[in-house]
């Protein structure tokens, strides 16, 4: 967030908003205000082989797969 917040880009508003949001009444947020619902993994179907059977993974989907 504090990345997105010094690059001024289109979407520095929304970063500023986020982070103000989590950090609430502190300085700045930590790794404790922050709750990840989930992820979007891409690559080959060798290469997510790696994923499989791993502790952190809950669930998993292979989405759309397309020929180069």
């Amino acid at each position: 967030l504090e990345d997105g917040i010094k690059t001024n880009g289109k979407y520095q508003h929304e970063f500023e908003r986020i982070y103000d949001y989590l950090r609430r009444d502190k300085e700045k947020p930590d790794t404790s205000d922050v709750r990840i619902l989930g992820v979007v993994v891409t690559g080959t179907a060798d290469s997510l082989k790696a994923l499989q059977e791993q502790k952190y993974v809950k669930a998993a989907v292979l989405g759309a797969i397309v020929d180069k």
